[in-house]
């Protein structure tokens, strides 16, 4: 059976956060939920919670807690209006505010708690699916739906945070479609709107957080029109803060998801990217840079100079950007490239090479001579 988990292995949330009385439903992206299925990795047994009470000396209890279906009925369990009470058959945890079961490093000075739960896994959703109070069935009109969300309504009854923006909450909408044939729906009724300068933005935004979606090709064409990747389009507000969304951003995000070999649609985005980096496309960002790097480091590495030659500025963000192939032999090309390049700063990429993090790698001897060989 398919399942779904949990972002982070789960969280453990306090009283005033919801956990889902739907099974299907789980934390990923921006949605902050507690797991409904957490189970033990020490005991073996499920994790059971209760919001709006505490159990003081929690761990001599827990066998009691573990047979009784209402913690409230039991006489050492007190009312806690903010907390959310958590007990398998070997360890108890009070939550007052939220915390993933999975942090590689939890810091308990700052109360975060080293539990061995995780999600134990979420089943697929079949329609009728219910997102925070909004029902979709066979008979949604998914289109309707999507211009209603991208003109800026989300339900009140959304998870924090909240208000939600709208690609926020669309987000979350596709993630609970996943599976079924509306996602599909839904990702083609989003890229009709790319040609609306009003739900633009939020568009390309659901594209950069599902790239491979059908109607990526018209993220691509709006990319190769007029205004090009940087094309201006009303902003976003997420989180109370003005967010704009610029078509390179999704073709970007296109080449992160690339997993095996390149398509079509991702030799378009890396083709697009490419041309605007040897123009020097001042709008380009250093993440950019990554999204080339991340699908065609030889070519970044052989055509460094180049880059440089127009912008200057991109001479460290093209090092910085193969040094994450892991890959010295390319850094070293790209290094002796830009070495050689008047137009390359040089002030920078000789500060870049005294650092201690590159002084002693094996590419800083062959950029050195080539940066000498270059100032007689």
């Amino acid at each position: 059976m398919v399942l779904h988990y949990c972002e982070d292995g789960g969280w453990v949330v306090a009283a005033d956060i919801t956990v889902p009385n739907d099974p299907t439903d789980y934390r990923s992206g921006a949605a902050i939920l507690g797991c409904s299925n957490l189970r033990c990795a020490r005991c073996g047994a499920p994790v059971r919670n209760q919001a709006g009470i505490e159990c003081p000396g929690l761990q001599a209890h827990l066998e009691q807690l573990a047979e009784t279906p209402d913690w409230t009925t039991l006489p050492f369990v007190k009312p806690f209006g903010p907390g959310r009470l958590y007990a398998c058959r070997c360890i108890g945890w009070l939550e007052s505010s939220f915390h993933a079961c999975g942090d590689p490093e939890p810091d308990a000075s700052a109360g975060d708690p080293s539990l061995p739960w995780r999600c134990d896994g979420h089943p697929v959703a079949t329609l009728p699916v219910t997102v925070d109070g909004e029902v979709i069935d066979a008979d949604t009109d998914i289109a309707a739906l999507v211009r209603r969300v991208l003109g800026g309504w989300s339900p009140d009854a959304s998870p924090p945070p909240s208000p939600w923006s709208p690609t926020a909450w669309l987000h979350r909408l596709r993630r609970r479609l996943a599976d079924l044939a509306v996602a599909s729906q839904l990702a083609k009724a989003v890229a009709l709107c790319l040609d609306d300068p009003l739900r633009r933005a939020g568009a390309i935004a659901y594209y950069c957080g599902f790239p491979r979606d059908p109607g990526f090709a018209r993220v691509v064409a709006l990319a190769a029109g007029p205004g090009g990747l940087f094309l201006r389009s009303p902003t976003v507000v997420e989180d109370g803060a003005a967010m704009e969304y610029w078509p390179a951003w999704a073709l970007r995000c296109r080449l992160f998801s690339v997993r095996g070999k390149l398509d079509a649609l991702d030799r378009a985005a890396l083709a697009q990217l490419q041309e605007a980096l040897l123009r020097g496309d001042a709008g380009l960002e250093p993440e950019d840079i990554d999204g080339v790097r991340s699908v065609a480091g030889p070519w970044l590495a052989e055509q460094a100079g180049a880059i440089a030659r127009v912008d200057p500025s991109r001479t460290v963000p093209i090092l910085q950007s193969l040094k994450d192939l892991d890959d010295a032999a390319l850094v070293a090309i790209a290094g002796v490239a830009l070495a050689a390049e008047p137009g390359a700063d040089h002030a920078a990429l000789r500060e870049w090479l005294a650092d201690w993090p590159n002084r002693n790698e094996p590419y800083a001897g062959p950029i050195e001579v080539a940066l000498e060989r270059a100032s007689r």
